[in-house]
């Protein structure tokens, strides 16, 4: 478990260690970071697509623990393996309660791909005046930014239908990460989320909000929806802006390794391991 942006490094010392009574490999959160192992064979794939607590570190050595889902979902490659991979977290926490589609219905219902990127780029001119004091949850999600929220998340199930995924907006899963009872209004448990769980920051605009979840979660999206010739005129544009909002092409950041994810997707073999 680490930022994606790690993935890559972390999985190659993992590597070394891999026996052949190796029987599991989790990544947590995704953007298909599972998809670093797929050489290795006979190894179960498990894509954690959030963490099962949101947490903080205070000083070091100490974590102050901001709020515990109630429940996760997971991805597992190959899909034929899903209930026993399921069987094994839930002997991590009993959080995890049900399996995707595939571990790309997984990576895409990353909630940071939504939230952090367009509460992030569109609240830049407050985060860089408030001076470390930002709410994104509290400020940043007022009707009008609302309406993005709702047109990246289009975008975002029509990639995941495309790949036989069941497609679920940001705010109902939400709600099923957060809340026990199912029956409530969802955009009312976001706001309740927002009010009493939700994290304080980013302090500030060159953040993780920005530099990880744009290149690993929207140019992963874009890059998916490409093979697919679905437009994502709004992921492409928050790529856009955030790139020079921040002086980087974060495109080219994730170029070398989403090549590598779409070249394993590619492979007919893999594809059909993928999506059962």
């Amino acid at each position: 478990m680490t930022q994606t942006l790690y993935h890559h490094d972390v999985s190659e010392k993992i590597k070394e260690h891999i026996t052949d009574k190796t029987k599991y490999i989790m990544s947590i959160p995704g953007y298909l970071g599972s998809l670093h192992y797929i050489e290795l064979e006979n190894i179960i794939l498990i894509e954690g697509e959030s963490t099962p607590y949101d947490a903080r570190i205070t000083s070091p050595g100490h974590v102050q623990i901001l709020f515990e889902n109630v429940r996760n979902a997971i991805g597992v490659y190959p899909v034929k393996y899903k209930e026993n991979a399921l069987k094994l977290c839930q002997e991590l926490t009993p959080a995890y309660h049900k399996t995707r589609s595939n571990i790309i219905e997984s990576a895409l219902h990353n909630p940071n791909l939504i939230v952090h990127t367009i509460g992030a780029i569109m609240s830049a001119s407050r985060i860089e005046y408030s001076k470390g004091e930002f709410w994104m949850y509290k400020e940043a999600f007022t009707p009008g930014i609302w309406n993005l929220i709702e047109q990246l998340d289009d975008e975002k199930n029509k990639v995941i239908s495309h790949y036989y995924g069941i497609p679920s907006e940001y705010i109902e899963e939400c709600k099923y990460r957060n809340e026990v009872d199912l029956n409530q209004d969802a955009k009312q448990v976001f706001e309740m989320y927002a009010a009493t769980g939700g994290p304080k920051g980013p302090e500030d605009i060159n953040s993780r909000y920005i530099y990880e979840d744009v290149p690993k979660g929207l140019v992963l999206l874009e890059g998916l929806a490409k093979i697919a010739n679905i437009p994502t005129p709004l992921a492409t544009s928050l790529i856009e802006v955030s790139s020079f909002l921040l002086s980087k092409n974060f495109r080219n950041y994730n170029q070398k390794e989403l090549n590598r994810f779409i070249n394993s997707i590619s492979n007919n073999n893999i594809f059909n391991k993928l999506v059962g």
